[in-house]
């Protein structure tokens, strides 16, 4: 599951070709899978897109800004608790 849970951190980027834009969990490891992701994202470090300690750097483009937002606002709406890190 941990492997599972590293697999989708490094590969859920808006800002690459080969982002990941949907993940389905089957409902029995659902909250085992949620419990695990929910650790790995507290511990990532939010930066500069430069700065080469931070796992995660601020969008670059309009574009990039428009796709999470309408993202989080569709997860939101659907009823899925979304986090958000104040920087």
């Amino acid at each position: 599951m941990d492997r599972i849970v590293s697999v989708l951190i490094t590969s859920y980027n808006f800002q690459v070709p080969w982002s990941l834009g949907q993940l389905f969990v089957q409902e029995s490891i659902w909250e085992n899978f949620v419990s695990r992701l929910r650790i790995r994202v507290g511990h990532l470090r939010v930066g500069d897109a430069f700065d080469h300690l931070a796992d995660v750097g601020s969008p670059l483009t309009k574009e990039i800004i428009a796709n999470l937002t309408v993202v989080t606002t569709l997860a939101q709406n659907n009823g899925l608790e979304v986090p958000l890190k104040k920087i």
